[in-house]
């Protein structure tokens, strides 16, 4: 069954009068497997802790211009919910309509998809996104970001919930492949893989596969990642944590000299047109590897002392 939220009572999601039907009829307070969409202005503040019913999908409209959770002293108090699959910042008609400056969310259900289509430019909290989602999805938990700027962050603060779990994240774009996007992915975050078409992403946790296609990327942190493929686009490799294979393609960069702190990649192919700066606090323990029938001059190196190249 759909249900409408509208905040006619108050700000409690526990209260039966703040939702209605499609139709405008009186209903209950949402059930498991219970479709719920959220428009309108009232904020949802109160009764944050424990929704228990399993929704079949929770729906935030871009028009809804109130906010989700609660913020005190820096601290996010997000609505813990359970949904199946939930969807931010959807339209219902063509526009830009202004969005909800928070919307901070801990969901809990172990099978879960969220899809991201936009957010508001800016937040209540100017030093943080308008969207901040704590996800842990034990069994399946996927994020596709289509616009907008988002946090996907650890939720071990929120309520008794473990670390973030989050098997794969697509991130995309609309008409921008550079801007569209603006996701940071915090350090906390069990994450398994990044598949990066489009955005300006930030990402401080370890992954077990990255495939950067396009857009620019920001690693940080000292998580481990196990295979990252830069195929398209621009990584900034601002951490100390390891590479264990490092593939860069044709017109695609890696810029290892930001951040001065010792780092290590065990193995790297490069193809016809990569770029890779290096400097000495990176070791290239299985030296660098060029595709076949690539020549050492179909690629740029900057910064390389002492390291073995295979042709």
């Amino acid at each position: 069954m759909i249900k409408i939220w509208t905040g006619a009572t108050d700000t409690d999601w526990n209260t039966a009068g703040n939702f209605q039907t499609e139709a405008g009829a009186a209903t209950t307070v949402p059930t498991t497997g219970d479709d719920v969409t959220i428009q309108g202005a009232v904020n949802i503040e109160t009764s944050l802790d424990g929704i228990t019913a399993l929704l079949g999908s929770l729906t935030v409209l871009q028009s809804y211009i109130g906010t989700i959770g609660g913020h005190a002293a820096g601290i996010d108090e997000p609505l813990e919910i359970q949904a199946t699959v939930l969807e931010i910042g959807n339209y219902e008609q063509y526009g830009s309509p202004l969005g909800s400056g928070r919307i901070a969310i801990a969901n809990t259900a172990a099978t879960q998809t969220t899809t991201i289509f936009n957010s508001k430019n800016s937040a209540i909290e100017t030093q943080l996104p308008p969207i901040r989602l704590y996800l842990k999805g034990t069994t399946a938990c996927t994020v596709h970001a289509k616009k907008g700027r988002i946090l996907l962050t650890d939720n071990s603060g929120v309520g008794a919930e473990a670390a973030a779990e989050i098997d794969i994240v697509h991130s995309a774009f609309v008409s921008s492949p550079d801007s569209d996007v603006q996701l940071s992915i915090q350090n906390g975050v069990t994450l398994g893989a990044i598949e990066q078409t489009g955005g300006d992403l930030k990402v401080a946790c370890g992954t077990t596969s990255y495939d950067v296609l396009a857009g620019t990327t920001s690693v940080t942190g000292n998580g481990a990642h196990a295979d990252l493929n830069v195929s398209g686009g621009q990584v900034a490799y601002n951490s100390n944590g390891t590479i264990t294979a490092l593939h860069v393609g044709n017109a695609s960069s890696i810029d290892f000299t930001k951040d001065t702190r010792a780092k290590t990649v065990t193995a790297c192919t490069l193809a016809a047109g990569a770029t890779v700066k290096a400097d000495t606090n990176v070791t290239w323990t299985g030296g660098l590897d060029l595709d076949p029938n690539v020549k050492i001059e179909n690629i740029t190196l900057e910064g390389f002392t002492g390291v073995t190249l295979s042709v």
